[in-house]
């Protein structure tokens, strides 16, 4: 029987798919999660980067080859997240949409995630999570849940820039994506992915297709998961983490409809951003 770490959260197994500490799990992918071993392994993981950037032969040539390894690094760095935009560039007409032509930018300490409502041929909610630089992306089709019985279809789609995370107006018709978007929730998250009990980075998680990471936002928080499970699809299911922000009760995607950013709905939007 999995047990509760002492934070609240449950152990989740991404072959059940359910977060539910009541009743056991396939053997083999069940993971407990502990805030305070998290940080102390982020720290330790932190102190080895560092030492790992530069020789240590003498101390005198640590600080230069750092910066040169460094620069080299955030060269290739910059030039994946710029290889990683060029679908989102290549569906878009800038000259016509409002949409950002796109910035990228390296991690950061806090990274962001926001949900936004998209009226499009279907509506349904755009959930994006920064990483490395840029908003990786899934489409919900019913939004997210804070219930833990609940998995949430969530289909990949490509990369945005950093910077669309503040787009909220109307895409025109002809183009893609056309319809009104709304910035239903945002804020910061944190990746507690764990491998082998140490804290696994985010990029690996995600091509491993398990990511676990805690959301702080203005409409929901706490643990959530994601699980790909139709690689020929790119076909992802949301759960929500059985801890202390869960409630089967609230329906935020129904009782909270209004953006975080301006107050207004989607026909405020529609008919004040055409």
């Amino acid at each position: 029987m999995q047990a509760a770490s002492g934070n609240g959260i449950t152990a989740f197994d991404a072959g059940c798919l359910v977060p539910d500490s009541r009743r056991s799990c396939p053997q083999g992918f069940a993971e407990q999660l502990r805030v305070s071993r998290i940080l102390r392994l982020r720290a330790q993981s932190t102190r080895g980067t560092r030492l790992r950037a530069g020789t240590v032969s003498s101390p005198g040539n640590i600080e230069d080859t750092e910066g040169q390894t460094g620069l080299m690094t955030a060269k290739s760095d910059k030039a994946d997240r710029e290889s990683s935009l060029e679908s989102y560039h290549s569906k878009r007409d800038f000259s016509r949409s409002r949409e950002p032509e796109g910035r990228t930018a390296g991690s950061s300490d806090a990274p962001i995630f926001v949900i936004q409502k998209h009226d499009a041929s279907n509506l349904h909610y755009d959930f994006r999570l920064e990483v490395d630089g840029v908003l990786k992306s899934w489409a919900l089709p019913k939004g997210p849940s804070t219930d833990p019985s609940e998995k949430r279809l969530a289909v990949e789609t490509e990369d945005h820039p950093l910077d669309y995370a503040d787009f909220e107006g109307v895409i025109p018709e002809g183009e893609y994506g056309a319809g009104t978007v709304l910035i239903w929730d945002r804020g910061t998250y944190e990746n507690i992915t764990e491998k082998d009990d140490d804290l696994r980075p985010i990029r690996d998680a995600l091509e491993a297709g398990h990511v676990l990471f805690r959301l702080e936002g203005q409409k929901i928080s706490g643990g959530y998961a994601l699980q790909r499970f139709d690689d020929d699809k790119d076909q992802w299911l949301l759960v929500k983490m059985d801890d202390e922000a869960a409630d089967a009760r609230r329906n935020p995607v129904s009782t909270e409809p209004l953006s975080v950013a301006s107050g207004r709905d989607l026909d405020e939007i529609a008919e004040e951003d055409r």
